[in-house]
């Protein structure tokens, strides 16, 4: 088995977009703060994305959802820590992470 690599993740426009399910490694993939969180793409009424930050041991810090009833999110990501999407089965759909 070879480890995860978590590849750093570009900003662009102070914007970061995930487009995948996965684990992000805040500090390592993209930088600690304040962010504003949206989804973008072809929402759909039954699309929802499922957000859980964790520590390195897996405990969860915080825990929430964005829907296409939920405009946006404000969270603050600590260094060291995870960021654990559950995106559904739309392929056009991203989080949108927006440095405040």
């Amino acid at each position: 088995m070879v480890p995860s690599q978590f590849d750093k993740i570009a900003v662009v426009d102070n914007e970061i977009r995930l487009t995948d399910s996965g684990n992000y490694l805040i500090g390592k993939q993209f930088p600690a703060g304040d962010y504003e969180l949206s989804l973008a793409g072809s929402v759909t009424v039954r699309d929802s994305v499922q957000l859980i930050l964790q520590t390195f041991s897996g405990k969860t810090k915080q825990e929430f959802s964005l829907s296409s009833g939920t405009d946006k999110l404000s969270l603050t990501v600590s260094k060291n820590s995870f960021l654990r999407i559950k995106m559904g089965l739309n392929q056009e759909l991203a989080v949108i992470l927006k440095a405040k």
